[in-house]
């Protein structure tokens, strides 16, 4: 069951508490630091914000954005770090290629 998942648990909350970060402009605590704070990776992060901003049609708009940002950085950059459960997925001669 996926709410019994610690990891699902942990990035959902991650995800309220960017959310309430943004509305209440907390940029002490700002993205990426959370990450830090839950021990999650950005990919594994990545796959709540997505949940997020797809099933959430009342998302403010500032929110969405902020999101949105938070997504394309992760996609962008931080997903493909060495320290990444997703690049651990490619083989060495497919890690080569990402790091040039």
């Amino acid at each position: 069951m996926l709410l019994c998942q610690e990891l699902f648990n942990k990035s959902l909350i991650a995800g309220a508490t960017e959310i309430l970060i943004c509305v209440y402009q907390a940029s002490e605590i700002r993205f990426p630091y959370l990450l830090q704070i839950f021990n999650l990776s950005a990919f594994e992060f990545y796959t709540i914000i997505e949940c997020i901003i797809k099933h959430e049609p009342k998302l403010p708009h500032l929110v969405r954005k902020h999101l949105i940002r938070i997504e394309e950085r992760i996609l962008e950059e931080m997903a493909w770090a060495s320290t990444s459960p997703l690049y651990h997925t490619f083989s060495e001669e497919q890690r080569k290629i990402l790091l040039d």
